[in-house]
């Protein structure tokens, strides 16, 4: 399987960098702002959540606004595309039924279209880094391994209910449920090991991934300290384990996908 896999990404690399490049330019096509709501929509959400917590709730913490946008642009990644996976098949009978492309790469081209937004939204949360005097250290590097560990978790998680939402028209409902659960549990708009009382904080952090990423993003970025490397691993093998599976589930059913839907 190994050798196909190679093989595709291969094949259909220059099909994924256009797919990516023509979902951009649509996703800002007439829009007057265009590449500016990429960083809008977090900042005006962050702005929305300062606002309840550190005015309507009186909660304080230094560099709030840092703190729930690193939140917000991971989980909007995770989240967008997972649900985007749920009816990826479906929303792409008309192209599978034409031409034959590992569904693989259709997943890998909404992941990176998030992947690409987030990283830009990511420049503003070094801006207001500088902007408010909290200082940049070398673990930011620490930054490209939790992304990197973030991409295939997403990817071997998605690739498993891409191949499930094509029998369950209904796992899009379910699943948006499902990650309003995972929401809530992640810590975007607040600190897990304060907020939660022990042993259920470490609990969360470390067998909740989302709420691991965000941690130690926040970690490397705001507080100058390492991720727990152990973790990191064992959640990027977690996602490499359901990246592997999820393509072999692919490989072995693709040829009755556009007969089901």
């Amino acid at each position: 399987m190994i050798r196909r896999v190679v093989r595709d990404l291969k094949k259909y690399n220059a099909y994924c960098l256009y797919a990516v490049r023509a979902t951009l330019k649509s996703e800002v096509a007439g829009a007057y702002l265009n590449w500016l709501w990429w960083f809008l929509d977090p900042l005006l959400f962050m702005l929305v959540y300062t606002f309840i917590v550190q005015v309507v709730f009186d909660k304080r913490m230094p560099n709030f606004h840092i703190y729930v946008f690193i939140g917000l642009n991971v989980w909007k990644m995770f989240n967008g595309s997972v649900m985007a996976s749920a009816n990826l098949i479906r929303s792409s009978k008309g192209l599978l039924s034409k031409v034959y492309v590992p569904k693989f790469i259709l997943l890998n081209t909404k992941i990176f279209v998030a992947l690409f937004k987030m990283s830009v939204a990511f420049l503003l949360v070094f801006v207001m880094c500088a902007a408010f005097s909290v200082r940049l250290t070398w673990n930011l590097l620490y930054c490209l391994p939790l992304f990197l560990s973030l991409y295939v978790v997403t990817f071997g998680l998605s690739s498993i209910v891409l191949h499930m939402g094509v029998y369950f028209r209904d796992l899009s409902n379910i699943m948006s449920v499902l990650l309003r659960l995972v929401y809530y549990m992640s810590g975007i708009f607040f600190d897990i090991q304060s907020g939660v009382p022990q042993p259920y904080s470490d609990i969360l952090l470390h067998l909740n991934p989302i709420a691991f990423l965000i941690h130690s993003l926040r970690q490397a970025v705001m507080y100058q300290s390492a991720p727990n490397l152990p973790v990191l691993l064992a959640w990027f093998l977690v996602g490499l384990a359901l990246a592997a599976a999820g393509i072999r589930l692919t490989y072995r059913h693709e040829n009755s996908y556009v007969k089901v839907v």
